[in-house]
């Protein structure tokens, strides 16, 4: 049984919205439903990963449970503080508790600024240590991170894919969080690079005691690092469970098809192969009913007229789906 005190993060029917603007009129012409009604919980010490094609929603899930972009509705909580509600100090105090660590790891770093300068620069922008001590604690997160003292001089340009995204992570644990979000953080390195760094995460996690949420479109990644699994399509979540029970059992057509979809070293071998009819619909007006309908070959009048509740269809493992039963005949 789950206690309040596991509970670090809680989604409670997040909505995030983003207006069409409409030439020469204030009122936008409609919204693109990037989250839409979503909830969750994070557990501490856990690594959840969210899954799901591109324009899914996630990487706007992982900005809003920091923050970072608002919410058009329901409550993003971090130990119950609602952080919509609270006070701008309250919530600067909230900040050092949740981190991220960005897709791009180029694109986060100041090209400008040494990286010795970029790791220490939240301690001091906090008032968490002089200008000495933020040195000192940048030089020994560059360690922690498999880097040394003597790249603490060198500016972004000057380093590979993989050590700039090393720099982000030391950057990230530069007030001691322990809840951070890691947006794709391995998506944009090669394959060798990528295991390094998913190995250091893995390792972090344990020195530190912190708590991931893993986005990523590779479900080959997420299964290495994730202790839970949720899988969204178009704002919202289709399936969720533990990591395990979601890849040796999927019960949701869509989570079928992802999985299916994972590249094996003989093709075809062992599994069939499930395609999707048809593109992903416009997340302006997403469809009725469940939004897979005019994807999913077991869609039925039901599937088109009435959302599906997200529901525990075994222990640990909760789907959305009307037809669940049917589909996994």
């Amino acid at each position: 049984m789950i206690s309040e005190e596991d509970v670090i993060v809680e989604a409670d029917g997040i909505k995030v919205y983003f207006p069409i603007k409409k030439a020469l009129s204030s009122r936008p012409a409609g919204y693109v439903k990037a989250v839409d009604g979503l909830s969750l919980e994070i557990r501490k010490g856990e690594t959840l990963g969210v899954v799901g094609e591109s324009g899914s929603g996630k990487s706007t899930l992982g900005r809003a449970l920091l923050g970072l972009e608002p919410i058009t509705g329901g409550a993003v909580r971090i130990h119950g503080n609602d952080i919509s509600k609270i006070s701008k100090k309250d919530f600067r105090m909230l900040r050092r508790k949740m981190q991220m660590v960005f897709q791009d790891p180029y694109a986060s770093l100041d090209p400008r600024q040494q990286i010795g300068a970029c790791i220490a620069e939240p301690m001091t922008a906090h008032r968490l240590a002089t200008k000495d001590e933020a040195e000192k604690r940048a030089i020994e997160l560059l360690e922690v991170v498999g880097l040394s003292v003597q790249h603490f001089y060198r500016r972004p340009h000057e380093f590979s894919g993989g050590q700039r995204q090393r720099i982000g992570i030391a950057r990230a644990l530069a007030l001691n969080p322990e809840f951070i979000v890691c947006d794709e953080p391995v998506s944009a390195l090669d394959v060798s690079i990528q295991a390094s760094v998913l190995n250091l995460l893995v390792s972090l996690q344990s020195q530190f005691d912190l708590t991931y949420v893993f986005i990523s479109h590779d479900l080959r990644v997420v299964r290495y690092i994730a202790n839970r699994v949720v899988v969204m399509y178009l704002g919202a979540v289709m399936e969720q469970g533990d990591t395990d029970l979601i890849y040796s059992n999927p019960l949701h057509p869509y989570t079928k098809a992802l999985i299916s979809a994972i590249p094996e070293a003989a093709y075809g071998a062992g599994k069939s192969h499930v395609i999707l009819k048809g593109d992903v619909p416009s997340p302006i007006n997403p469809p009725p009913g469940c939004r897979m309908n005019t994807r999913c070959e077991y869609a039925c009048d039901i599937c088109k007229q009435q959302t599906p509740e997200l529901r525990e269809i075994e222990a640990g493992h909760f789907t959305a789906c009307h037809m669940v039963e049917i589909v996994n005949q």
